[in-house]
């Protein structure tokens, strides 16, 4: 998944794109400072001043990177101005199907109750060189034609107008839970494993004894114990590998006995992009594209509680 975040000067684009980051342990790229490694590397003759030119200087480079990444199936953050606002006709539908786009600009009426907060906050993740040039005045303008130009090409703009800090963290929220989507997404076409109260699948001559034994075994005590045992073997699976949403002990274990009645729980881990599925009322977890570790500890942790890991053939 690629996250664009874009918008207006002081809006808070780094912030926003740092949070991100830290959430979701994405690679992030800032176009300014590709801007300033091509000007400083002497690669382009233009400057920091040069804002009319730039975006159609950078942007192509920015674009091809996006492809690149997506192709490669790689999540990345890109921050900065320089994004055109007809920047869709550059992809395709297939590209466009793994791009999130975030425009962030401020309402007049922010700008007028919190200029001096909006100053103060400046440098808040980046230094500024030179702040005077903005004014109130000027930031109006600019928030102004980010708005215009970008909701005239039918984007969605987020306008920032009252409590910043909750905006700002709802697009976190939003965008980490978008990330963890399209991954969980993805890994479910990975190839799998099976955490099993069984070492290894039932022949077609003893389908009818296995078929009692799976409706004896779904009901009652048998489950509850069984989903017990899978409880504690994902809540040791997160003293060595991060879940997503870092859900406690209790939390996983209340997960996965509500899995019963609920239908079914994803555990994602997000670091070592792996998935771990189990649905109400089956006798088995499914563990997605795990690495050589992971499945060596899922193997261990699995023994312990009289479960058995086989891949699926």
């Amino acid at each position: 998944m690629i996250t664009i975040i874009t918008g207006a000067s002081h809006t808070g684009k780094t912030f926003l794109a740092q949070k991100i980051m830290e959430r979701c342990s994405v690679p992030y790229l800032s176009i300014d400072h590709l801007k300033m490694g091509l000007i400083r590397s002497g690669q382009t003759d233009l400057t920091a001043e040069d804002d009319d030119v730039l975006t159609d200087f950078l942007w192509p480079i920015v674009r091809e990177i996006i492809k690149t990444a997506i192709e490669n199936k790689q999540n990345l953050i890109v921050e900065g101005c320089y994004v055109p606002v007809n920047w869709r006709n550059d992809f395709n539908e297939l590209y466009l199907n793994e791009i999130q786009f975030v425009c962030l600009a401020f309402s007049e009426m922010y700008i007028d109750a919190n200029y001096d907060k909006i100053i103060a906050h400046a440098s808040d993740i980046e230094s500024r060189l030179d702040d005077r040039d903005c004014t109130i005045d000027s930031l109006k303008k600019d928030n102004n034609e980010v708005i215009n130009k970008f909701s005239a090409c039918s984007e969605v703009v987020t306008i920032i107008d009252d409590d910043y800090e909750n905006t700002i963290m709802n697009l976190v929220k939003m965008t980490v839970n978008q990330n963890s989507e399209n991954q969980i997404e993805r890994l479910l076409k990975k190839p799998f494993w099976v955490v099993d109260f069984l070492p290894e699948r039932v022949s077609a001559e003893r389908a009818k004894q296995y078929f009692a034994v799976e409706d004896f075994c779904s009901k009652g005590q048998y489950i509850n114990q069984l989903y017990q045992r899978f409880a504690y073997l994902v809540t040791k699976l997160s003293c060595y590998f991060d879940i997503f949403g870092n859900p406690s002990p209790k939390e996983i274990f209340d997960s996965i006995n509500n899995c019963l009645s609920k239908g079914y729980i994803n555990f994602l881990f997000p670091d070592d992009d792996t998935l771990i599925t189990l649905n109400g009322g089956d006798l088995y977890m499914t563990v997605y594209n795990p690495n050589v570790r992971f499945l060596q500890m899922v193997q261990s942790l699995a023994a312990v509680e009289g479960l058995f890991v086989r891949k699926n053939d």
